[in-house]
Order: C-alpha cells, then structure tokens, then sequence
C-alpha cells in the first residue's frame, strides 16, 4: 500500500490529493519530532536528577568525612591533654614524697 499512490498500473493520484498525503506526512512527522523531544527532554530532566542527587550524596559524604576528621583531631586533642595532665601529676606526686 503506496501512501502516494503511483504504483505499478495505478493512476497517479490528483494534484488535491497529492497535497492532502504531503501535508498529513509532514503533520506525522511533526507530531514524532515532538514525541523524540519529549522524551529526550524527559531523559535529559532524568540524568540532571541523577546528578544532582549523586552530587548531593557526595557532599553528604565530605561533610561526614569532616565531622569525622574534626572528631578524631578533638580526641587526640584530648589524649595528649589526658597525657600531659598525668605526667604531671605523676611528677607533682614524685616531687611530693620528698617532702614527707
């Protein structure tokens, strides 16, 4: 089935008629233009979406990472204070029996 109608022994279809087909094909194709840009205006919001939550999971990650640095610098912070403090209430005490 020939949608312009020239086949093998069949008329040529009317000038009108030729119009008609023309139009209604270039109306399909217009309408599938519309559809792929749809959809690749669909898939494009989709791989934005992606991003941005993978970006979003990244800078969770780095801010845990921080906490986590900051944590582990306030804890050494700590031991060495702890350290510190009991040499020297070991020394103090050292110190001290001399005088009893």
């Amino acid at each position: 089935n020939d949608p312009f109608g020239h086949f093998y022994g069949t008329p040529m279809t009317s000038a009108r008629e030729q119009q008609r087909l023309r139009q209604e094909l270039a109306r399909r194709q217009h309408i599938r233009e519309m559809e792929r840009r749809k959809l690749a205006e669909i898939e494009w919001r989709r791989r934005m979406e992606a991003k941005m939550a993978m970006e979003e999971e990244e800078r969770k990650r780095r801010k845990l990472r921080e906490m986590e640095f900051i944590e582990r610098q306030r804890r050494i912070e700590k031991d060495e204070e702890e350290r510190r403090r009991s040499l020297f209430s070991d020394r103090v005490s050292r110190d001290n029996e001399f005088y009893y």
